[in-house]
């Protein structure tokens, strides 16, 4: 499951953070992990939340229920400039090579 809460137009808090409603998407996915006594892994897009308090609870909710909960950003693995494409057992510091001659 990919959770993506930041397409649209948000209200900002008084920090200036955009208020995207991962939580609440988080609250629906979780709702019909309940309702059907099943889960999958959950990857949110970027942050938690923009509430400590909210981001804390879809921490504590993954693991008392038992899913893989993954949050981070999809755009490393979108695409590369320039374009370069690594052998699948190529190591990190090959890959730093590579990158630099080619960059």
């Amino acid at each position: 499951m990919v959770l993506v809460g930041e397409h649209g137009n948000y209200a900002k808090n008084e920090k200036g953070q955009t208020k995207y409603p991962r939580y609440e998407f988080f609250q629906q996915i979780v709702n019909v992990f309940r309702s059907t006594g099943r889960s999958v892994p959950v990857f949110n897009d970027k942050h938690l939340s923009w509430n400590w308090t909210w981001a804390k609870e879809m921490y504590d909710t993954a693991r008392s229920m038992g899913f893989a909960f993954m949050a981070g950003s999809s755009l490393p693995v979108t695409w590369r400039t320039p374009s370069l494409e690594m052998p699948p057992i190529a190591s990190a510091r090959s890959s730093v090579r590579l990158l630099w001659r080619r960059g």
